[in-house]
């Protein structure tokens, strides 16, 4: 008998492993040829960011690089976009040109230059450059980009022209008989345009003039400089040192002196002091980050007064460094407003405007926290319910800093709602459309004094005591309009919904352990818990009408197997509750009794704690198509299985686990669609579970997928273990469908921060105080002229094998060439220098028979007596 059972047990397996390699090699299908993922959209801040944020305040668009080589574009509400880079170089810095609709980047491990496009989304230029960057700086409206090297160097990129020209300022020029140093910041002056502050890491600060064409200012500070910022009049430079300390330079006097140096924290021992690494000077305040104890990196500095005496701490929510802190303009009412943007690393951004101790993050990008738990109400799946709750939630009081980009938008456009809970007692409601996915409203269950960092439309609460709790899981009464929220200490909340408002309605402690799903039927809540605890609750009555405990004795009846709810799904007046054993429980609402036990195709009675990847079940999905039959997943199979003996009719097995699975209707047919944790999406029959399709999601993303919601239409969102979901839509392209009527880019963006141009009087007459950098730049003094390179435009991968195979041979060519002429050269020196001695020896030889004619004369000549 046990042989027997061996046998099977190897059988099953060796069937499993041959289905599992059929279904990898499975392609797809004639008939789903032309099935696709349209409307793909990527929400939130991509998890690996950079210190790259800038901001186009004509455009209302704001822009962040990564250390994967793509930029993310962030607009009003639910217009965002990523841009792909052709190569996964790290962006190092990045500036968006003034109301141009172009971004330019600077990879140093590319050695490169880049030039975006919003309009194309796509890279339309590279440079290649034989110099590393250390600072890439862009003045608001400017026609040219300033780097700074390593070298110490000073470059200078056209923006219009696309290319590096051939103005430079050498270090040796700036800083005559010192060794090297990096650029660590540039500024032009605030008044005085020709003026630029170029701040060395070790070698000080010098101010150069364009026009007089030298260095009119230098400052020697006594520790290494970290970063540099000009006051607002001009007249002073504050300098942010690597000992946590700042100084503040006078500029008006011949020689520049220190006249005021002061610490963020003046009480804590230099040795344990953060550097200073960002200075801000804005109209009445001066922003700083840095000099703060190691042990409170979340904090910057304000410093306010004529006397800079006065000083406030503001503290952020995130605890991770490096920030970045970036002064914006936006419009209010006709007003212009200086707001403080700051970026942190774990990605997340905040807002600082000033009116309240707190900066706050912005309602019209994604997150700010990562998601517990996701619902998806969809109007294919729910009706034109869900719809009269998107009404009834939109609210008009959303205080919006960004606003770049262009929707169009109809009601024929809009898919469903998106609810996402986060931590800190966060509910955010979204509108999903194939245009865009924008915030509704928000619900925070905690008190403003506990939730100090969310603003606008948000409903506050204070009947959840424990702020440390977490949503556990949700559900929306679509009939009664109803909130309900589960806790991950036993609690319920029940909220109504009505117009622009939520009402609580009560808190009951339904579970002594965390809930880990529940839903709705009628008046009724069925909720399991992490012990296997499994209640229903009478919202009429407010009171738990049954509770059962699932857990069940082991063989040896010592102790009891330890088990929870893995999911609960309701087919008619059927809860279908899931046990983390393989067990399933059902519940007949008709009868209000809990029937026994069936077993699922994956089942484990033995262990202490089963093992939930191995038999709990993902999902159950029931189809009205067949009443009968029912599909089970778990995270490497899949089985059709009776209703509700849960007998096996067929089955399915893949070596990547799924996340989850839906249903989804196509030109009448059902099938399950199925998203594997490594991004590729497949489809199955539902009557015989063959693989039909399959494709990859295009966006790449750095955090494991964590929920799929689908609706019967295709339509997805899928939530990540970071801050960050994907929407898209599963469909036939040659079906009719509407166009994506989302653009970044807007022509039609009005300039309402004009500057007027800067004059001043001579002799009563207005004179021009711009600067004619084109013509600087164009026509280089010599002193400031660096051999200008040729821009060369990275080639397609074919394209770049062959010419560099060309450039090899030809180079080789000119080495012959080169070489031989060395040869010849060589060949004629020595002939020349054979003709010279030639020339010499015949030379010494002529007045050596000169001599010895002389000589003979001599000797002929000679008398008798001389002999």
């Amino acid at each position: 008998m046990a042989l027997s059972g061996l046998k099977s047990m190897l059988g099953i397996k060796g069937e499993s492993k041959k289905k599992q390699e059929a279904f990898e090699s499975s392609e797809t299908s004639p008939e789903m040829e032309y099935l696709l993922i349209s409307s793909l959209q990527h929400l939130g801040i991509p998890k690996y960011t950079t210190k790259t944020f800038t901001y186009d305040k004509i455009q209302g668009l704001a822009a962040v690089g990564t250390l994967t080589g793509s930029i993310k574009i962030f607009g009003k509400q639910g217009i965002e976009a990523i841009i792909e880079g052709e190569k996964q170089h790290p962006i190092e810095f990045l500036a968006f040109i003034t109301n141009k609709g172009v971004l330019v980047s600077n990879s140093n491990i590319g050695r490169n230059l880049t030039f975006w496009s919003i309009e194309e989304m796509k890279v339309t230029l590279t440079i290649p450059i034989d110099f590393l960057v250390s600072k890439l700086y862009y003045p608001e409206d400017g026609d040219f980009i300033y780097l700074g090297t390593h070298g110490g160097e000073l470059r200078v990129l056209d923006v219009e022209q696309k290319r590096l020209t051939a103005y430079g300022l050498s270090f040796s020029l700036l800083c005559p008989d010192q060794a090297e140093d990096p650029i660590i910041d540039l500024s032009f002056h605030p008044e005085k345009p020709e003026k630029i502050l170029i701040c060395y890491e070790n070698r000080g600060i010098v101010i150069w003039d364009f026009k007089k064409n030298k260095v009119i200012k230098k400052i020697n500070n006594t520790q290494p400089t970290h970063c540099a910022a000009w006051t607002r009049d001009g007249n002073s430079i504050v300098c942010g040192l690597r000992d946590g300390s700042i100084a503040f330079w006078n500029l008006e006097e011949k020689k520049p002196f220190i006249y005021k140096s002061l610490k963020p924290d003046p009480d804590v021992n230099d040795i344990n002091l953060t550097a200073i690494d960002t200075i801000i000077c804005m109209a009445d305040k001066t922003i700083v980050m840095g000099g703060q104890p190691f042990n409170s990196p979340n904090q910057i500095t304000c410093f306010t007064g004529d006397e800079i005496n006065n000083s406030f701490v503001y503290t952020l929510p995130s605890e991770t460094l490096p920030l970045q802190i970036f002064p914006i303009q936006s419009i209010d009412d006709g007003v212009i407003k200086e707001n403080l943007v700051i970026v942190t690393q774990d990605a997340s951004i905040l807002i600082h405007d000033f009116k309240s101790p707190y900066p706050f993050y912005p309602t019209e990008i994604f997150g700010p926290l990562q998601v517990f738990c996701s619902r998806y109400y969809t109007m294919a799946n729910n009706g034109q319910e869900v719809m009269n709750l998107i009404e009834s939630m939109a609210s008009p009081e959303f205080e919006l800093v960004l606003n770049g980009g262009v929707v169009s938008e109809t009601y024929q456009d809009i898919f469903g709602m998106l609810i996402t809970a986060h931590s800190s007692g966060l509910i955010r409601f979204w509108c999903v459309s194939n245009v865009r996915t924008y915030n509704l409203t928000n619900l925070s269950l905690l008190s403003q004094e506990k939730n100090p960092y969310f603003r606008g439309s948000i409903f506050i609460f204070n009947e959840v005591a424990d702020e440390n709790c977490k949503i556990s899981a949700l559900e929306i009464s679509i009939e009664t309009k109803k909130l309900i929220v589960a806790f991950d200490i036993g609690k319920i909340g029940i909220w109504q919904i009505g117009i622009n408002e939520i009402n609580l309605l009560g808190i009951h402690q339904v579970h002594t352990s965390p809930i880990l799903d529940l839903k709705v039927k009628g008046s009724f809540i069925i909720s399991g818990d992490l012990v296997g605890g499994l209640s229903i609750f009478n919202m009429d009555s407010s009171e738990i009408i049954y509770s059962y405990d699932l857990k069940i004795s082991r063989k040896s009846e010592i102790s009891k197997q330890q088990i929870s709810i893995s999911q609960i799904e309701i087919y008619d007046n059927i809860a279908a509750v899931s046990v983390s054993n393989g067990l399933v429980h059902l519940f007949d609402f008709n009868t209000m009794q809990l029937q026994p036990p069936v077993k699922s195709p994956k089942i484990d009675l033995k262990s202490e704690v089963p093992k939930r990847s191995d038999v709990g079940i993902l999902k159950m999905l029931y189809t009205s198509i067949d009443q009968q039959k029912v599909v089970i997943a778990y995270e490497k199979s899949m089985h059709l299985v009776q209703w509700p003996s849960l007998e096996v009719q067929a089955s399915q097995y893949w070596l990547t686990p799924i996340v989850s699975t839906n249903l989804l209707y196509l030109r009448s047919e059902v099938y399950a669609a199925l998203l594997h944790s490594d991004g590729m999406m497949s489809l199955l029959r539902t009557d015989s579970l063959e693989r039909i399709w399959k494709s990859k999601i295009s966006i790449p993303i750095e955090a494991n997928y964590k929920e799929f919601n689908m609706s019967f239409d295709g339509h997805f969102i899928i939530t990540t273990s970071s801050k960050q979901i994907l929407t898209g839509w599963l469909t036939f392209f040659d079906e009719s469908r509407a166009e994506c009527n989302l653009v970044l880019f807007n022509k039609n963006a009005s300039n309402d921060f004009k500057k007027e141009k800067k004059s001043s009087k001579f002799l009563g007459f207005k004179v021009n105080r711009e600067v004619n950098f084109n013509g600087i730049f164009e026509k280089p003094n010599k002193k400031c002229l660096i051999q200008e390179k040729e821009i060369v435009e990275d080639r397609p991968q074919e394209e770049e094998k062959k010419g560099l195979e060309e450039e090899m041979k030809m180079g080789e060519l000119g080495s012959a060439m080169e070489k031989a002429l060395q040869g010849v050269k060589e060949r004629g020196e020595k002939i020349q220098n054979l003709d010279v001695k030639i020339k010499n020896m015949a030379e010494q030889a002529k007045s050596w028979a000169d001599m010895i004619k002389e000589q003979a004369e001599k000797e002929k000549n000679k008398k008798w007596w001389q002999l």
